[in-house]
């Protein structure tokens, strides 16, 4: 498989890639495992690279590097920067300076080929929704640009040392799936993010690059077998776009289903009668485009999102969403792509002094998205709620808990106390919620806590956990106290609180059945309440303080009518948080001081924490008092 003309099937693979991620980013049904189009990005891309490099191997190392890079830039850069650019000005428009600083920051890094270390940086649990960051898509890229300034370098080192470059490329990439397998089991944000950890992606094109002459047919057999072949990757492909989701271990050994069947895909195709298909004219269109349709579609979603104010696309919004993309996909491959992408020897001087004052033009423009101080003045962006204001309330949130630790010590905070009452919270993030309002309340008892995000009580935590949760091994410790019935019989009473969503009712039901059979007779725990579809200083910002525009944007609780009847038969109390952040008016988004219930979606700002038991304070009494 020679790369010196053209092969239309990559064109085509590329389509199937390209129109995975776009189907997946528009929540179109069935479509959960889109995601792995990106793999299969990556393994085209180690495939063409080492291709490249292998008829290369005989000019000077000098020379093919630098034509090598100067390719890469004129075919990436363009796009990717006229894309942060127009991402910029859009920013500039529709967001709040404290998204703004996120932002800037994002255009920094993707300049600088460094967004998937900026997005890992930032990948915690308490940072912002992913689905509100016009540039997260280019973490892809960073994974991409920093494997061509590593293998290509590589690569003509080992050839010159006579090291055979496919037994290199095995090496690296058996050295990185192993590694790869390794980490997600600790910190799986590193391994989705980080180049190291995806090299074996990469690795497998390189190896196929090696041994792509074995796919030459030379018989009818040999032709059967290879549409076999093409039918086994797109098989692969297949189970993997239409089957995998969030909770599936990824990367890691799963990353080798799609990355596989795109080998056996690029390996056969071109000599295989079901290829066909993936020449079919409307693939190769799309494949050709795929670079620009992948730029444009997330920042055209997510400012979409920030807009309308809403989490979940409509159908009606997926197809002109979708239609849009491919529409401004086109018109930058036609314009920007296809202007940039030839290689003249004569202007390459002047197209890097370009590129480098494009790229010094974006940090600065990253710089200034980032200061606040001016930020603030734009008259069409004015804030009710300030970004100052927002950080303040949330570490409000945890004021209460580190006063209490402080005065006991931080050793000891979480520990009975001697001589007093104590209760113990157990929750995830919204556990501190919790606590406020029973340290509030019972001023005489002890209140420990038990709280990790997005770690709520279950016995296995592994098996329904997000892979990528960033402390897992914490997270499993955690748990282990929670099902430690001489650890939960020194306290005197129990308290739940979590979100659910993937966490359901049936989990939390199941914990409460644990605690009874473990003799925890006094147990209380808290009802869901609503949600906002964007952080709500974002939605108060763009609508104002006002209650019959904001509802509409919140999401209504979960059901939890299993958990309220399962309390009830155990005799637990169940105290309903909607009905407690309720006035006659109806749920109150802010108070009377305009505090938010909520500084980002869902947890609690302190001042409506307080208030979970003032209309409850004297059943908890009772039911407390009861022997």
């Amino acid at each position: 498989m020679s790369t010196s003309k053209h092969i239309p099937e990559i064109d085509g693979l590329r389509a199937v890639a390209v129109l995975a991620v776009v189907l997946f980013h528009l929540q179109v049904p069935y479509m959960a495992g889109g995601f792995a189009g990106v793999d299969i990005f990556f393994v085209i891309s180690g495939y063409l690279i080492t291709s490249g490099l292998r008829q290369s191997s005989d000019m000077p190392l000098g020379t093919v590097l630098r034509d090598f890079y100067i390719r890469r830039a004129r075919r990436l850069l363009p796009p990717l920067y006229a894309i942060l650019l127009a991402s910029s000005m859009l920013a500039l428009a529709v967001m709040s300076s404290d998204r703004l600083r996120s932002f800037g920051g994002s255009v920094m890094a993707s300049a600088l080929s460094a967004a998937n270390v900026f997005f890992f940086w930032g990948s915690g649990y308490f940072d912002s929704s992913s689905d509100l960051k016009p540039l997260l898509h280019n973490w892809s890229l960073g994974v991409e640009e920093q494997f061509y300034l590593v293998w290509p370098i590589t690569y003509l080192l080992a050839q010159r040392l006579k090291w055979h470059g496919s037994h290199v490329a095995l090496c690296i990439g058996l050295v990185g799936l192993i590694a790869s397998e390794a980490v997600l089991r600790s910190n799986g944000s590193a391994a989705f993010f980080l180049m190291p950890l995806r090299v074996h992606e990469f690795m497998i094109g390189a190896v196929l690059a090696h041994a792509g002459a074995w796919s030459r047919p030379n018989s009818s057999r040999s032709t059967h077998a290879l549409d076999l072949l093409t039918l086994i990757g797109m098989a692969l492909m297949a189970w993997a776009i239409f089957t995998f989701n969030a909770h599936t271990p990824f990367p890691g050994v799963m990353a080798l289903v799609p990355c596989v069947g795109a080998a056996l895909v690029l390996a056969a195709a071109p000599q295989s009668r079901v290829g066909a298909l993936l020449r079919l004219a409307p693939m190769r269109w799309l494949g050709k485009i795929s670079y620009s349709v992948y730029l444009v579609h997330w920042p055209l979603i997510v400012f979409y999102r920030i807009i309308s104010g809403r989490e979940h696309l409509k159908p009606s919004a997926r197809w002109w969403l979708l239609a849009a993309t491919l529409l401004l996909g086109w018109l930058s491959w036609r314009w920007i792509e296809n202007r940039w992408r030839p290689n003249q020897p004569g202007r390459n001087q002047g197209f890097v002094a370009g590129m480098l004052i494009a790229t010094a033009v974006l940090l600065t423009l990253g710089w200034a998205l980032q200061q606040e101080q001016w930020m603030d003045h734009r008259p069409w962006r004015s804030s009710m709620i300030t970004p100052r204001e927002i950080d303040l309330g949330k570490k409000k949130r945890f004021v209460l808990r580190q006063q209490v630790c402080t005065e006991r010590g931080w050793e000891l905070c979480d520990a009975p106390a001697p001589g007093k009452r104590n209760g113990l919270v157990i929750g995830d993030s919204h556990a501190v919620d919790a606590y406020n309002a029973f340290v509030h309340v019972r001023t005489n008892d002890h209140i420990a806590m038990s709280e990790q995000g997005g770690c709520p009580p279950h016995a296995e935590i592994d098996n329904i956990v997000l892979p990528n949760h960033p402390d897992l091994p914490k997270c499993r410790a955690l748990n282990k106290t929670r099902f430690d019935t001489s650890h939960l019989k020194s306290f005197d009473y129990v308290v739940i609180n979590v979100l659910m969503g993937w966490y359901t009712e049936q989990h939390l039901s199941d914990y409460l059945e644990f605690l009874h059979r473990q003799g925890i007779r006094k147990v209380i725990v808290f009802g869901q309440t609503w949600r906002a579809s964007d952080e709500l200083p974002e939605l108060i910002n763009r609508h104002g303080f006002r209650t019959e525009k904001l509802m509409p944007l919140l999401q209504s609780p979960p059901a939890d009518q299993r958990v309220q009847d399962t309390a009830r038969r155990l005799g637990y109390l169940y105290i309903d948080k909607t009905a407690a952040l309720t006035s006659d008016r109806g749920f109150e988004v802010f108070d009377h001081h305009r505090v938010p219930f909520t500084y980002d979606e869902h947890h609690l700002s302190y001042e409506h924490s307080l208030r979970l038991l003032s209309k409850r304070s004297l059943d908890v009494e009772k039911y407390l008092g009861t022997p």
